[in-house]
């Protein structure tokens, strides 16, 4: 471990002693970002993201250059190894062979280019400076970015479905008016055919003579 301690550029007996107090120097200097080395006290998320940056250009440099890694992570002074890591990101490029990665997949050279676009740039400018000065505030949380790092079914559950803006939103077709029907008339009832017995027999009571007349 102490190996290791020695390697990466922190002493083992503080270790305890700064995770307890869980200033803004905790962590392996190695691997701090450039705000963080520049002793500005307040870390934030991006710190965090910009040290995996750091892990994994370390990684990789080992895997191109054996156990000499990258003259990047050879300096253990905070401010030094702050101006030797601005330095290595300078360049949009380059900044993989400056960190000494020299094998490195396109799958994993694509997620690295949105990690250093995340970290380094803002409205496409370079914020080096801005990070020298310790503003928090320079890096902004790209959506478009972190959509492509993290996938979209993650994105779409922390950030919402995408909506295209150049695409018109299809509208739902309206729906046809349909008059209610009106009720049909009930069919006049045919009247029922003539009793021709019943006829007669009123006829004959018409002219059947009543009793205490006489017919003339």
């Amino acid at each position: 471990i102490q190996t290791i301690a020695n390697e990466w550029g922190f002493d083992l007996g503080d270790v305890t002693k700064n995770e307890n107090i869980h200033d803004g120097m905790t962590g392996t200097p190695l691997f701090m970002g450039i705000r963080v080395l520049f002793g500005h006290p307040t870390r934030s998320l991006f710190d965090d993201i910009e040290s995996l940056f750091y892990v994994a250009m370390y990684a990789l440099s080992h895997l191109s250059l054996g156990p000499s890694a990258s003259p990047a992570f050879n300096v253990h002074e905070n401010k030094t190894a702050a101006y030797v890591k601005l330095g290595s990101v300078t360049s949009r490029i380059s900044y993989l062979e400056s960190f000494g990665v020299k094998v490195c997949s396109d799958d994993v050279k694509a997620q690295l280019d949105l990690l250093y676009q995340l970290l380094f740039y803002r409205d496409n400018q370079f914020i080096g400076e801005e990070l020298t000065e310790g503003k928090a505030e320079a890096r902004v949380v790209d959506t478009t970015i972190m959509r492509k790092i993290i996938g979209s079914y993650l994105a779409d559950r922390i950030y919402g479905p995408q909506v295209d803006k150049d695409t018109p939103v299809a509208k739902a077709p309206a729906k046809r008016k349909t008059r209610a029907a009106k009720p049909k008339k009930p069919a006049p009832k045919k009247p029922k055919p003539a009793d021709n017995n019943n006829n007669q027999d009123s006829i004959r009571d018409r002219f059947r003579p009543r009793p205490g007349r006489s017919i003339k």
